[in-house]
């Protein structure tokens, strides 16, 4: 009976070495009326009880090593906690594994465990031998077709975090099936070993690609970044123990592929990552990877092209996404070169997330908290655990809504262009210090009693000024208008400048020309009915200017006038030439045309802020090249 249950369940199925293996260890061998084609003729012949298998490989010419390139034999059983037919897997002296890259074979050889997997604590060797019998598959675990939850947490204000995780055992997928059964640390899901890297390496890149783009767009954070666990006894990775967490499988060949469904499961998502796409030049690669972590945040394929044609070529017989998605796309907004769409052409190929695609993590996660000073990799900085000790150091630390990583410009008089944290019992400043350890001409970033002194000065100048997710907005004329980010004057604005010495007032934007931003009508007396869908302009600035006077509250939303009205684009759309306009649209958090932030460098006595990858804060000569002194303001 166990036979035809298993024939049916398997019906059709295109032939592994798993799989037949499932048959023979059942005894159901000669049950077995699937596809051979994926096979090899090696796998066959060691496959006993599969005379179909052999045949049909009698002149395929297939190459040796299997579809996940193990030599696999089916012995009696040896190991007392198995009742039937045992898998031994046996690698003789000669055997191989095929480069993931199809350009020959070389000698299998076990990576140095200290520098594959440092979180490992058995060796390559133990996790092989360990493996013991694979287990039958169990029933499915979850229904890919229903669509789960975002990662949204029960306080909205509070940061979203996503677990990863990294296997270096076979896993159970959600159908009850295993997957990756020839994986063992420091090699990919088929066995094979990492060609020109290590996995140590492709885990950072991996975690640098998600925090650069996803976490840097909205208030999430991918966290942990360690080895799965797995069941002690079988040392088989349990998706279904693993709720709430993502699980990444790295692999040789195919694309990237989340196989559980949308959004966040009751069991972990799994997503099997290319392991190329990290390490070659291809940013298609990189877009697919970030496509399959955003189906895992809960966005669905297509999602922002709404009625708009395709941007480029749609793969053959592209299939629907099969779920409706976790939530609705935001309102208005459409983008077609969304990273989420699958027949994407960005008009820059280098392109990774849209200016739709943070709209979209926005809608869903929103902004970055207010005060956050977001750099490298995601990291925002932290007086370290927030300590109110002078001299602290500040540090990179995950993005959440703390005293210690809120940062506001002066709430005093006279007015200073510095960033105050109000930490439990005392306000602390970023400070400038002298410091042998932040290297030739650094200087160390620490927590300080609040002065006026020049190395507490931090101005926002020469900044870009962000809109509609990752767009930049530019002063043409006598107007504003929405452009992408080109780094030219036009996009260079003055914010929070309370330097006496200048013309413009803490509460005035100024552009690179001189200009301040105005609204036509005066604020003091005007009427939301009469003044809502007024264009902006700029004038010569005057602080005494009732029209100038911008007020920045929470949540990114640029306010003006009495009653309170907001900055917004015009129409709402990704269009450049967009103007900038007042809409009636304060505090309102779908209306993602009207939240801003600020982004560029920050200086302090002649020099630039920096962040490593691991964190360090410091004040490093500025660089045009440095990727680590470009921050996000909010």
């Amino acid at each position: 009976m166990r036979c035809y249950v298993l024939k049916e369940l398997l019906k059709g199925t295109r032939a592994t070495a798993s799989l037949l293996t499932l048959y023979a260890i059942a005894g159901c061998s000669a049950l077995f009326d699937g596809d051979f084609s994926g096979l090899s003729r090696r796998t066959c012949g060691e496959l006993d009880g599969f005379a179909d298998c052999k045949s049909a490989k009698a002149d395929s010419g297939a190459r040796p090593g299997g579809d996940d390139g193990r030599l696999i034999t089916i012995s009696e059983p040896t190991d007392a906690r198995a009742g039937h037919s045992g898998l031994s897997e046996q690698r003789s002296s000669d055997a191989s594994l095929h480069s993931p890259m199809g350009s020959g074979s070389r000698p299998f050889q076990h990576e140095d465990a200290a520098s594959s997997n440092r979180d490992d604590p058995r060796s390559p060797d133990a996790s092989m031998m360990d493996a013991g019998t694979l287990p039958l598959p169990t029933g499915p675990l979850d229904d890919a077709a229903v669509p789960g939850a975002t990662w949204v947490p029960s306080d909205v204000l509070a940061t979203a975090s996503i677990p990863v995780c990294f296997t270096i055992e076979p896993h159970r997928e959600w159908d009850g099936t295993i997957a990756c059964p020839g994986q063992i640390a420091g090699h990919d899901c088929a066995g094979a070993s990492f060609s020109g890297t290590s996995e140590a390496q492709l885990r950072d890149e991996l975690q640098a690609l998600l925090r650069e783009t996803w976490e840097r767009a909205a208030r999430l954070t991918f966290a942990s970044f360690t080895v799965c666990d797995s069941a002690t006894t079988t040392h088989i990775v349990e998706s279904g123990d693993l709720s709430e967490t993502v699980i990444v499988s790295f692999v040789g060949e195919g694309p990237t592929r989340a196989t559980t469904g949308i959004g966040r499961r009751t069991i972990a998502s799994d997503v099997h990552v290319n392991w190329h796409s990290l390490t070659g030049a291809d940013p298609r690669g990189l877009r697919e990877i970030l496509r399959e972590f955003g189906h895992v945040l809960g966005f669905r394929y297509e999602w922002l092209r709404k009625s708009q044609p395709p941007q480029g070529s749609c793969p053959v017989n592209l299939a629907p996404d099969p779920v409706a998605g976790t939530i609705p796309p935001p309102p208005v907004v459409s983008d077609p070169s969304s990273v989420m769409d699958r027949c994407s052409d960005p008009p820059d190929p280098s392109q990774l997330l849209s200016p739709g695609d943070f709209i979209g993590a926005q809608f869903v996660y929103r902004l970055k908290h207010d005060g956050a000073i977001v750099g490298t990799r995601a990291q925002c900085i932290s007086v370290m655990q927030a300590s109110t000790a002078l001299g602290t150091p500040v540090i990179g630390a995950s993005c959440v809504q703390e005293p210690s990583s809120r940062w506001f410009r002066t709430s005093v008089m006279p007015q200073s262009p510095r960033f105050e944290a109000s930490l439990p019992g005392a306000l602390r400043c970023l400070t400038a210090r002298q410091d042998l350890d932040a290297g030739i001409g650094g200087l160390a970033i620490v927590s300080d009693q609040c002065t006026l002194a020049d190395d507490q000065r931090f101005p926002t100048i020469n900044l870009e000024w962000r809109a509609m997710g990752s767009m930049c907005i530019a002063a043409v004329g006598d107007h504003l208008e929405l452009r992408g980010c080109d780094g030219s004057q036009a996009q260079q604005w003055n914010f929070f400048d309370g330097d006496p010495t200048t013309p413009m007032d803490w509460h005035q934007i100024q552009s690179s020309d001189g200009r301040c931003v105005s609204t036509r009508t005066d604020p003091t007396s005007w009427t939301k009915t009469t003044v809502v869908g007024e264009e902006v302009s700029l004038q010569s600035c005057d602080p005494a200017d009732p029209r100038q006077l911008i007020y920045f509250l929470e949540g990114g939303f640029f306010g003006l006038g009495n009653p309170l009205l907001c900055l917004n684009v015009d129409g709402g759309q990704l269009s450049p030439g967009s103007h900038i306009a007042i809409a009636d649209s304060c505090s309102d958090y779908n209306v993602s045309s009207s939240e801003f932030y600020v982004s560029g460098r920050l200086r302090v006595l002649g020099k630039c802020l920096n962040m490593s990858e691991k964190g360090v804060v410091t004040a490093a000569p500025c660089s045009d090249k440095s990727l680590e002194q470009l921050w996000d303001y909010h």
